[in-house]
C-alpha cells in the first residue's frame, strides 16, 4: 500500500473543545480556556435530567465574548441563561499558536 499525501499544518490547528457547566449569563467557568484564546462556538445541550437524552441544543456562539479576558472563563453577559445545561465550547488556542 502506497503512502498517501497527508495535509499538514505546521504548528497544529490549535482548535480545541471543552465542556462546561451552565448558569445564569455572565461568567461561565470553563476549564483550559486562557486569556487571550478566541470562543469560535458555544452551543447550549439540555439534556432530560431523568434519563440524561438530550432534549434541546441551541447555539448561543453570538452572545459570547470572542475572546476569553479570564482564565477558565468565558461570558456571555446580558445574554441567555444555560442553567441546568451543559456548554459545548470550541476556542482557538492562542497559546499552541
Amino acid at each position: 500500500m502506497a503512502n498517501k499525501d497527508i495535509t499538514r499544518f505546521p504548528g497544529g490547528l490549535n482548535i480545541r473543545t471543552t465542556i462546561c457547566s451552565g448558569g445564569a449569563a455572565g461568567d461561565h467557568t470553563c476549564v483550559g480556556v486562557s486569556t487571550g484564546d478566541v470562543v469560535l462556538s458555544a452551543i447550549r445541550v439540555t439534556r432530560v435530567a431523568t434519563t440524561g437524552v438530550i432534549s434541546s441544543v441551541t447555539d448561543l456562539t453570538s452572545e459570547f465574548t470572542d475572546e476569553v479576558t479570564a482564565s477558565n472563563t468565558i461570558n456571555n453577559t446580558g445574554g441567555t441563561s444555560s442553567s441546568n445545561a451543559e456548554l459545548l465550547v470550541t476556542f482557538s488556542d492562542q497559546d499552541l499558536s
